[in-house]
Formats: structure tokens, C-alpha cells, sequence
């Protein structure tokens, strides 16, 4: 895959990066994160997937779509599950750039507490969930 690529060219692809990440940071530092469905569409069944290798790849690169984004831009996200009960799981994520992990956490931990007060209609907090 990489024969075809000189080292040059591999130089040149991280200054691009590098410039997209600033261009991209100057972009959203008004905003407290980015947010977006953290994948573009529902995770299909295996089977599905399991028929070709075209099917596998077509699935991979719209499921990995939003999340490569983040990666590529060298930020960080937390998702959070937001699917009716007995529904397929769904996630939302919450990102920022890179070293907003901190800040991302609390703003993903504030939509969360705001989403499971809409979705079950009280003011309890969300479950708890474990801390790393």
C-alpha cells in the first residue's frame, strides 16, 4: 500500500495535516465542541457485512466516517448512547481538539445529564458510570 508513496510525499501529507488541524482548531475555538451523530448510520448485521468484500469495506469506511475525522484532526470525543430503549444503538458524540480533554468530558457530561432529562422527564441525573 505504502511502496507508491516517497518519503516526500509522507512529509508533505503531515504539513497538510498539520495545517488543516490549525486551520480547523482557529474554526471552532468559539465553540464549547463539536457535535455529530458518532456514526453516520446504523451498524448493520454481521451478515450483511459478511457477504463481500466490497460490503465490508462500504460499511467500515461510513461507520469509521465521522470518528476518522476526529482522529485525523487529532482531537478527542466521548459519544454518548442516545437510543430509545429497545432501539439499535445509537451515540452522540461531543469532540474537541487536541488537548480539550478535560473541557470535552464535562460538556459531554452536561449534554448527557440535559438528554436524560429530556428523554426520561425528570431532573434525576444519568446513571453513573465508571471513572478512569
Amino acid at each position: 500500500m505504502g511502496a507508491k508513496f516517497s518519503a516526500a510525499d509522507y512529509i508533505q501529507l503531515g504539513l497538510d495535516r498539520k495545517k488543516l488541524i490549525d486551520e480547523v482548531s482557529c474554526l471552532v475555538r468559539p465553540y464549547d465542541a463539536l457535535l455529530f451523530p458518532t456514526v453516520a448510520a446504523i451498524a448493520p448485521p454481521i451478515h450483511e457485512v459478511e457477504q463481500s468484500d466490497e460490503d465490508y469495506v462500504r460499511w467500515n469506511m461510513l461507520l469509521l466516517r465521522n470518528t476518522g475525522l476526529v482522529n485525523l484532526l487529532d482531537g478527542c470525543a466521548a459519544t454518548i448512547p442516545c437510543h430509545a430503549p429497545g432501539e439499535p444503538p445509537v451515540g452522540f458524540s461531543v469532540a474537541g481538539m487536541s488537548c480539550s480533554d478535560k473541557h470535552v468530558l464535562a460538556v459531554a457530561q452536561a449534554v448527557e445529564a440535559a438528554l436524560f432529562s429530556i428523554t426520561e422527564g425528570t431532573e434525576k441525573s444519568p446513571p453513573e458510570r465508571s471513572r478512569l
